[in-house]
């Protein structure tokens, strides 16, 4: 969603002097419901791929870290659970953060305390990995871009894509989904829990993406919603979650005058499988709520909850972890400091981890 300005936070990571090597200490994962997300600390400056409790405790290092760690977990990307959730799959910098181009990133599978670090082959340049309910097939985005320069000495894109790919963690060359066009952007959300069908993010061009479902034996696709993103299937396969996208217009009177401020939200809403009776749970001013995840349950959704007119811009400091029953009561703030940005909250799957409806 956010790959529009990922330059620009990875220039800022650069100068804030992330560095990146190896090694990850590990510790039995505790019992009972666990989140994982990315965080991103300012002082030290550091990316790390954590797990925590429902409640935003107990919190466990699985991957990156300050300097001289590697692989850094991508920023911009939500990790994905094994259907069983034994194992991590997240998109990372193996080597060297990458400013021009498409970023250096490959798919990486860790076990959930942390040991057993492997890429997964194939993966170059992969993003947003969403591991299959078969538990060893992945998908992920991969992106191609193409720049010329301008008479000015700068540079345009004249070609921009990014297609959906499958990856097999058995071995099997990655195979590619959807197709390169320019201007066309499909980027995989969630698998249907019986394995059959695929939520995308498709981005054609127009100021914001919607959401499509596509049958993996090539019989068709079906519209799901437009100006939406992050869509992600209910445990039982009747719900999707998404975010939906809209523009907002607010005039603050100063003392000589009026300033007006433009930007984007996004909302947090349910619709059912086929797209029917959206129904909004989160209507926040200067917010954009992203990256929902369903606890196994499916009586509760964690999410990312930006702030759009933040004073630490775009990095996201002061953003939060938030938790919402799936009919839209009793939200909460799990995680959120001024000096921390989290991104990806996605529940651990599995029997014996429902974190339930959360008590009013």
């Amino acid at each position: 969603m956010f790959q529009v300005f990922w330059r620009t936070l990875l220039a800022g990571v650069i100068a804030a002097g992330v560095v990146l090597a190896a090694g990850v200490a590990s510790a039995a994962t505790p019992e009972g419901p666990r989140l994982a997300f990315v965080r991103l600390s300012a002082k030290p400056t550091g990316l790390e791929l954590i797990t925590s409790d429902s409640t935003g405790l107990g919190r466990q290092k699985i991957g990156g870290g300050t300097r001289r760690i590697r692989p850094l977990p991508f920023l911009l990307d939500a990790p994905s659970w094994s259907p069983d959730g034994t194992q991590i799959a997240f998109s990372a910098w193996p080597r060297k953060i990458a400013i021009v181009g498409s970023p250096e990133t490959k798919i990486y599978v860790v076990a959930a305390d942390g040991t057993g670090l492997r890429q997964v082959p194939g993966t170059t340049g992969g993003l947003g990995p969403v591991f299959a309910p078969d538990g060893h097939t992945i998908a992920f985005a991969r992106n191609r871009e193409r720049t010329r320069r301008t008479p000015d000495g700068g540079e345009r894109t004249v070609y921009s894509s990014a297609t959906t790919w499958l990856a097999d963690l058995n071995g099997a060359a990655p195979r590619r989904l959807t197709p390169w066009r320019n201007r066309l952007s499909e980027i995989p959300t969630s698998f249907s829990p019986d394995g059959s069908t695929l939520v995308l993010a498709r981005d054609r061009g127009r100021p914001f993406a919607e959401l499509i479902s596509i049958r993996l034996d090539g019989s068709g696709s079906v519209l799901l919603s437009r100006d939406a993103t992050d869509g992600v299937y209910s445990p039982d396969g009747s719900k999707i979650a998404f975010s939906r996208v809209r523009e907002f217009t607010s005039t603050r009177r100063m003392r000589h005058g009026s300033v007006t401020t433009r930007g984007t939200v996004g909302d947090l809403f349910v619709m059912n499988a086929d797209g029917s009776e959206p129904k909004r749970l989160t209507d926040t001013p200067f917010g954009f709520e992203i990256w929902p995840s369903w606890d196994p349950s499916g009586q509760r959704l964690s999410y990312a909850r930006l702030h759009v007119r933040s004073p630490t811009g775009i990095f996201g400091f002061g953003d939060a972890v938030v938790e919402i029953n799936a009919d839209g009561t009793c939200r909460r703030t799990v995680l959120s400091s001024y000096r921390l940005a989290f991104y990806g909250p996605s529940w651990q799957p599995g029997a014996g981890r429902e974190a339930g409806p959360i008590s009013c």
